[in-house]
């Protein structure tokens, strides 16, 4: 009995894993607070979750070196407390805008604005038009 029980909760913890590692943003909000915690944490796997137009657009070099920068300034504001979202409007394309406010741990906060699009069944932040 205990064997069994050994077994099912390993398969139990690996299917979360499973689960944990491929699941895809859902919602654009999703989308956008997942990019800026890889952003914040300098991971250079942020751009799997630009468009591929948006890629060929800027280059990779140059996405890339904007992580960074994004990365150091994040870090000198203590990091991401939280990201607040203020609205959505549809663009043309099927291109939505969000409105965000990140607030960050030294007590400051940004507000900004990013488009996002569905590209192959996923969301995808683009280059506005």
């Amino acid at each position: 009995m205990k064997k069994f029980a050994f077994l099912f909760s390993a398969l139990i913890i690996l299917f979360l894993f499973i689960q944990g590692c491929g699941s895809k943003p859902s919602t654009p909000e999703d989308l956008v607070k997942d990019f800026m915690k890889k952003v914040e944490n300098n991971d250079k796997g942020a751009i799997d979750y630009i468009s591929k137009s948006t890629v060929t657009l800027l280059g990779k070099e140059k996405i890339d070196a904007g992580i960074e920068k994004q990365s150091e300034q994040i870090k000198q504001k203590g990091g991401i407390k939280e990201i607040v979202f203020g609205g959505k409007k549809e663009k043309k394309d099927g291109i939505l805008e969000l409105r965000y406010e990140i607030l960050f741990n030294d007590g400051t906060s940004k507000k900004d604005k990013v488009f996002v699009v569905k590209e192959d069944g996923d969301w995808k932040i683009t280059a506005s038009k």
